[in-house]
């Protein structure tokens, strides 16, 4: 069996299975998994006098990176990569659904004239990607700590960067389509 990912391809994908119902469902799993589930796992990780997470910040140095871990401890490098493989892996995959399925239904009316702006609903799938470099990164400089690779600490910060960004610019995206389709609208009427 051959599994076409081509990004035209998985766009489609994306859309063919994209309505407001099943946005109405990713919203929900995604506000829950941020505002319930997360906040419960981080209960089960008990009281924790540690730094703020490093994936909060829009970027730092290695050097900075590795004082943060550092400051963990052994019990918060111990407790983080459980979080980070359960909370922050099912937030990312229930935001990656959410913005895909309204990325999908927004550009919907409006790529019937330009076909490539469907793909725009593959933005979200590229934060995913970003969040997971990040995660995997943070996790793995946590496993190999006392030893500071200076390498992982700034492929976890430019990860981190990459994130937020793409995060700025999957947010904004909806505000743009809204109002484009809105002033196309406004043409067509006037």
């Amino acid at each position: 069996m051959h599994i076409n990912l081509s990004p035209a391809h998985l766009s489609r994908w994306i859309d063919a299975r994209s309505s407001w119902r099943i946005f109405a469902i990713a919203f929900v799993a995604m506000i829950m998994a941020r505002y319930a589930l997360m906040p419960w796992i981080m209960a089960q990780v008990g009281e924790r006098p540690w730094p703020p997470p490093l994936d909060l910040d829009f970027a730092y140095s290695a050097n900075e990176a590795f004082a943060r871990i550092a400051a963990y401890g052994e019990q918060g490098r111990s407790a983080a990569p459980w979080f980070i493989f359960s909370g922050d892996l099912i937030y990312p995959i229930a935001y990656t659904l959410c913005f895909a399925v309204l990325l999908s239904l927004l550009a919907r009316p409006l790529a019937a004239q330009r076909p490539k702006l469907m793909r725009l609903n593959l933005l979200p799938v590229a934060v995913f990607i970003a969040d997971m470099l990040e995660n995997s990164a943070i996790t793995l400089m946590m496993q190999v700590y006392p030893t500071q690779p200076f390498w992982l600490g700034a492929m976890a910060s430019m990860s981190t960067t990459m994130k937020w960004l793409l995060v700025a610019a999957m947010l904004l995206l909806p505000v743009i389509l809204i109002i484009w389709r809105v002033l196309r609208l406004r043409k067509v009427n006037a």
